[in-house]
């Protein structure tokens, strides 16, 4: 198969020997290919390609157009919707008024969502409004009012914005999605490659904060089959959760921290991409120590100077610390780096014929069995996420779904496939699950 891909990978890159650069009339502007993608290898640190060109990351987010303008590693955030009203109640004569807990909004940043009216007849009390949208709780609305004489119930209470509001936090047993937060999985630990038994509702992360308010105590934890899951900080050996951000001071207090990590005086977290970290930190492959030991992509210093998609001799060589065969590539070694999707991957240019292979996003085997989703592989296909495929080499992304006929990426969050795809976890053969862009 070996051999196979690699005449296929030569094919292309002779193919792609006639292509020349992205260059634009003005020599103040740099060209790109890779639209939204942030930093290298489409452009420099602290620019974003947009519209072809690679452009100075945004003071704010620009809403609904699907990138991530201001480079922090999501994308529109901070743009939901606030909650809904209540609706009016049923005439109901005699009978006291119900209680229905109003649903979670989608992320509203304010907003009260107004009681449901009084009934008709008798003139039952009107249900009391939905608490406030935005909070870190996302408290469900209250509903229903005491029976007057005669009267009727009151209406239910209109739903809260904010990210929270279920009775389920992250991390928390369950026995399906129904009982979890809003767009969560109820997933089984095992699955995930972890040592667990039972299932929990979590979600894919890149960060902590994504993960609840921090009284449910979850925090964004690497999971061996390599992808950040919100699950319960205290079940993976770490102290009880704080407040402070990626980069705030700790003292060495871990549980000052909203990821339970506090190191070097600072607070850390595990990322997906550069932006995530402050300073001059970036996202680079760690062995992290706190709780249970294990490699993920956290932020931290640089340990090389070679960018990604560079040749190197070990991990030592690049600033990701993450230095990765390509065995398609003639067993050539390349800098790696994070990936939530191949299109963020690049090209490398092959020692041996000298053209450009595009590189696609692969979760990776780590010396403890745990896995990282890395850009190290390359692939000759060109069908994108969701097309039709016939074999892997049909795919830009190296992957075509057995029995599905269509090609799926490795992928952080739903925000990186197309519809109708969901990023959950997949395995093709039984073992470990794998983040995937899937139906």
């Amino acid at each position: 198969m070996i051999a196979r891909r690699a005449v296929a990978l030569v094919a292309a890159a002779l193919g792609l020997s006639a292509c020349s650069l992205a260059v634009t009339t003005s020599l103040d502007t740099v060209g790109c290919e890779q639209e939204g993608m942030v930093g290298p290898p489409a452009c420099r640190r602290g620019q974003l390609c947009r519209a072809g060109e690679c452009r100075p990351c945004a003071a704010a987010e620009v809403c609904g157009d699907g990138v991530d303008d201001d480079c922090d590693g999501e994308v529109d955030d901070g743009c939901g919707a606030g909650g809904s009203a209540g609706s009016a109640g049923a005439p109901v004569a005699g009978a006291a008024g119900a209680i229905a807990a109003g649903k979670s909004g989608a992320g509203g940043a304010s907003g009260a969502a107004s009681g449901g009216a009084a009934g008709k007849a008798g003139g039952g009390a009107a249900g009391t409004s939905g608490a406030s949208g935005g909070g870190a709780s996302g408290a469900s609305g209250a509903s229903g009012g005491a029976a007057g004489s005669g009267g009727s119930s009151a209406g239910a209470g209109g739903s809260t914005g904010g990210a929270g509001g279920s009775a389920t936090a992250f991390g928390a047993p369950c026995t399906s999605a129904a009982q979890c937060p809003q767009g969560a999985l109820c997933e089984a630990l095992a699955k995930l490659g972890e040592s667990m038994s039972g299932m929990v509702c979590t979600k894919p992360c890149c960060g902590s904060s994504q993960c609840g308010p921090v009284a449910d105590g979850a925090a964004c934890i690497p999971v061996k089959s390599g992808a950040g899951m919100c699950l319960r900080a205290s079940s993976f050996g770490r102290p009880a959760l704080g407040e402070g951000a990626t980069g705030d001071p700790c003292g060495g207090d871990g549980g000052k921290c909203r990821s339970g990590f506090c190191e070097g005086g600072s607070c850390n977290d595990v990322c997906c991409k550069d932006a995530a970290c402050g300073g001059s930190d970036e996202c680079v492959r760690r062995e992290l120590t706190v709780g249970t030991k294990r490699w993920a992509w956290a932020c931290g210093k640089t340990v090389g100077g070679l960018e990604s998609n560079k040749v190197c001799q070990s991990d030592a060589g690049c600033r990701s610390n993450s230095c990765q065969v390509h065995e398609d590539a003639f067993n050539t070694k390349f800098c790696s780096s994070p990936c939530c999707n191949s299109q963020a991957c690049g090209a490398i240019v092959v020692p041996v014929i000298g053209s450009q292979i595009p590189v696609a996003c692969q979760y990776v085997q780590q010396a403890g069995g745990e896995y990282l989703r890395s850009c190290a592989t390359v692939t000759a296909g060109a069908a994108a996420t969701g097309a039709s495929c016939g074999s892997d080499l049909d795919c830009r992304t190296g992957f075509c779904v057995p029995g599905g006929g269509y090609c799926s990426d490795p992928c952080c969050g739903d925000s990186d496939c197309p519809a109708p795809l969901k990023c959950k976890p997949y395995s093709s053969g039984g073992g470990v699950a794998v983040l995937r862009c899937v139906k």
